[in-house]
This record gives structure tokens, C-alpha cells and sequence, in this order.
């Protein structure tokens, strides 16, 4: 096949994808698919939420993992040689449910100590005898430049929360 042939292929297949968009309401391009949610808006089948969230989905194959990630120096760590009652305040003044667990520094992460464990631990046991280190879960190392979308499908996958 030539190379004008292809490309008149190319071009009969977008007139088609755009005759059946309109004919059909059947959107092929992110921007076919933005204009029917904003139509969809207009006629107040959606409310502002829901279509801002439905157009951030779609962006989503854009973003990278850097791109939505806690910056390390915004983290609200914990470190292995703290004691339990150390760390139960920064548990409850970071509202945070999971906490990188560092050995001697920021860039040194050993695991994840997730406050559910702790809670259901502390009921069990008593707080100050309770060896929290044994909690700790596997931390997941991901790479910034991956695709967000490449990694909520392994997420989804493994199921994984959080990396």
C-alpha cells in the first residue's frame, strides 16, 4: 500500500469516526469526549463535581507519578528507634493512616506502618510492652517518571493503596 493510500485510508477512517459522533453521540477523541460531558453539563445531567472529575480521569493517562506524589520533605515519617508514645501524637496531629518508617534518616524507608495495626494492636496489648516494629509492611518503590495510569493498574492488580 502506498503512502497516499494510507493516508486517504487514515483520512476516510476519521470522517467516519466523526460522521458517527455526530450522528450517534459516540465520542472517539478526548476533545468528542470533553464536549459531550460539557453538553451533558449544559443540560444539568451532570452536576460541576462530577464533571471535573469525570475530565481528570481522562487526563489521567497524561500524568505522571511526580505529578501527584507527597514531595519527601512534605512526609510526616517516623523513625524505628522512636518509642510508641512518641509516635501516637504525630499518628493523631497528621491525620495521616500510613507512615513511611525511616532508620536514621528521610531517605533510609524500612516500611510502612499503617494506624489501623497499631490501633487494633493496642487493644490487644499492653501499649508500652507492644513491639510495633513488627508491624511494619512492606514499602513499595515506584518510580516518578511511570505513568499514573500504569501504576493504578498494577495497583489494582496487587491490591495496593499506596506506594
Amino acid at each position: 500500500m502506498s503512502h497516499w493510500q494510507q493516508v486517504l485510508r487514515s483520512v476516510r477512517a476519521r470522517i467516519i469516526q466523526h460522521l458517527l459522533y455526530w450522528l450517534r453521540g459516540i465520542p472517539f477523541t478526548r476533545e468528542q469526549l470533553s464536549r459531550l460531558l460539557h453538553a451533558a453539563r449544559a443540560r444539568e445531567l451532570l452536576d460541576d463535581e462530577t464533571l471535573q472529575m469525570m475530565e481528570g480521569v481522562t487526563r489521567v493517562t497524561d500524568l505522571k507519578v511526580e505529578q501527584v506524589m507527597v514531595a519527601r520533605a512534605q512526609m510526616v515519617t517516623v523513625d524505628v528507634s522512636q518509642a510508641l508514645d512518641d509516635i501516637l501524637p504525630v499518628m493523631i496531629s497528621s491525620a495521616h493512616s500510613r507512615f513511611p518508617v525511616t532508620d536514621g534518616d528521610r531517605d533510609t524507608i524500612i516500611g510502612i506502618l499503617f494506624a489501623k495495626d497499631v490501633l487494633r494492636h493496642m487493644q490487644e496489648s499492653d501499649i508500652a510492652r507492644l513491639p510495633w516494629e513488627r508491624l511494619l509492611r512492606a514499602a513499595v518503590f515506584i518510580p516518578e517518571s511511570k505513568r499514573l495510569n500504569v501504576l493504578l493498574q498494577e495497583f489494582r492488580r496487587r491490591r495496593n493503596h499506596m506506594a
